[in-house]
């Protein structure tokens, strides 16, 4: 199974659960866009389809290879999400069998990265209002030190 568990505009904790016949499993974090992308190639290509006609297992092909591979419960925190942006979790177990004889079904679970709080800024915007107000603070020095009868 997966969990998804805390998110931040940024970062997403994903707890990935092994059941008992699972020796190990892929998990791999896509857009939404990307997920549905694969699956519409899965189900439009012929080539493409007559190899998975299940679209699923198009996908688990590319997380075979893309993916992170683990062999026990797994609690991690993904970084560098996009705010407002929704992922599928995705993750194929294996049995003893090993990945080619022994895959499981793909497992998914979606969730959206949060948008910034109203008043809340991401890193990009932390340096653009420090540099204004350095600015700001500046501008209103330069202004004070030309007033005239400012005593020192």
């Amino acid at each position: 199974t997966i969990e998804v568990g805390e998110l931040t505009p940024t970062t997403a904790r994903l707890i990935h659960t092994p059941d008992a016949n699972t020796v190990g499993y892929y998990t791999l974090i896509y857009t939404r866009e990307r997920y549905e992308e694969m699956l519409n190639t899965a189900r439009t290509d012929p080539s493409i389809a007559e190899i998975y006609p299940n679209p699923e297992d198009y996908v688990v092909y590319f997380l075979r290879w893309e993916g992170w591979r683990w062999f026990e419960r797994e609690d991690n925190i993904w970084q560098e999400l996009t705010p407002g942006t929704e992922y599928m979790a995705v993750g194929a177990p294996f049995n003893v069998n090993g990945f080619e004889q022994g895959a499981g079904r793909l497992a998914t679970a979606s969730f959206t990265a949060r948008r910034p709080a109203v008043g809340t800024s991401t890193g990009r915007n932390t340096a653009r209002r420090k540099r204004a107000a350095l600015h700001a603070w500046r501008a209103a020095r330069q202004r004070s030190e030309r007033r005239p009868g400012r005593v020192t």
